[in-house]
């Protein structure tokens, strides 16, 4: 909890101009499972800046090999095939930065 906290905080920074503040997360399944949490507890929060977006770019099954080499991913159970940065740079994720979800 202390770390959570400690994260929380550090997104109470000021951005100059009208831009936005992101937050995006990277990594594999702890990652994933660690921005889940993230992203819970600061839904709660009432004092974050409002032009801050907090993304979960992390991806449940990838390994550190998989994430540092753009051209490779991993196939999942249902037949996908998924390179790692191209999740990251995907229209959920884009449209979360654009205030659209």
């Amino acid at each position: 909890m202390r770390h959570d906290r400690l994260g929380l905080d550090q997104c109470r920074v000021r951005a100059g101009g009208d831009g936005r503040i992101v937050l995006l997360t990277i990594g594999m399944s702890n990652s994933m499972q660690a921005s889940s949490g993230l992203l819970r507890m600061a839904k709660l929060e009432k004092d974050l800046n409002a032009r801050l977006t907090i993304v979960n770019g992390a991806l449940g099954g990838m390994t550190a090999s998989l994430i540092q080499d753009p051209d490779f991913g991993r196939s999942y159970d249902n037949g996908q095939y998924i390179k790692y940065w191209s999740y990251v740079e995907g229209s959920h994720h884009n449209d979360a930065v654009r205030g659209r979800l």
